[in-house]
């Protein structure tokens, strides 16, 4: 639908198949930023309901746990995370759909395992 909408806006600056992975990259970030404020707003709600009703009423099993820590992570940690943890992806596949060095991806694995050991702390 976005490709329909854009496509006038093409003005062969650039090659065809640049300006078409921007708009689904962008079209991507945008869906990810949406369905992370839907996360956000369920895991308020969770917390909530569980200071009303107290910790036992929705007991969450480790992977739900590790999962709404990766949702507090920096952006770009969590994308990473996600790709490499959930999607399967390797480092270097990871890295060309984010657009970055190989080893930019093992640096954030890296400092995503840190920072999840020092939550669980």
């Amino acid at each position: 639908m976005k490709l329909a909408k854009k496509i006038f806006s093409f003005k062969e600056e650039s090659a065809f198949q640049t300006w078409l992975y921007r708009i689904v990259i962008n079209t991507a970030k945008d869906y990810t930023k949406q369905q992370e404020r839907k996360r956000v707003n369920e895991m308020k709600y969770k917390k909530e309901q569980q200071i009303k009703y107290g910790p036992h009423q929705d007991e969450m099993s480790m992977a739900d746990n590790i999962h709404q820590m990766i949702e507090c992570l920096p952006q770009k940690l969590k994308e990473t995370a996600l790709l490499i943890f959930t999607e399967g992806m390797t480092h270097k596949e990871a890295a060309v759909v984010l657009d970055c060095a190989e080893k930019t991806i093992s640096w954030r694995i890296y400092q995503v395992k840190k920072e999840l050991a020092e939550t669980i702390k």
